[in-house]
């Protein structure tokens, strides 16, 4: 349904009209877009539907798994991580590239990163 909207109500391609950009660089992907802003509170109480959101989450993350699979991922779960992990520890950088911005620090004038 959203491919529909996304594609025909817009005169975009849907399905195998749409081209693979990452498979065909030269074509034109003729991709369209489709959002939808729901009022969740026009609808039910905005903490129950969050409530229910999380313990779908949670059910999904504890099913069953497939041999070999040891976490199931949702869409944003890696995405947290990282944030969490960069905010306590930092961003990761390359040695080669922190040699060259605390050499334009030292220009600037301004403190280099640790």
């Amino acid at each position: 349904m959203l491919g529909l909207l996304a594609g025909t109500l817009n005169g975009a391609g849907v399905g195998a009209q749409v081209i693979d950009f990452n498979a065909d660089d030269s074509s034109a992907a003729n991709t369209g877009h489709f959002i939808l802003a729901v009022d969740i509170a026009r609808f039910i109480d905005p903490a129950i539907f969050a409530a229910g959101v999380a313990a779908h989450l949670d059910e999904l993350r504890n099913s069953a798994r497939l041999p070999g699979v040891d976490t199931i991922r949702l869409p944003g779960d890696e995405r947290a991580r990282r944030h969490a992990a960069r905010t306590e520890q930092g961003i990761p950088i390359i040695p080669a590239l922190a040699v060259v911005l605390n050499r334009l620090a030292d220009r600037l004038t301004i403190r280099p990163i640790p």
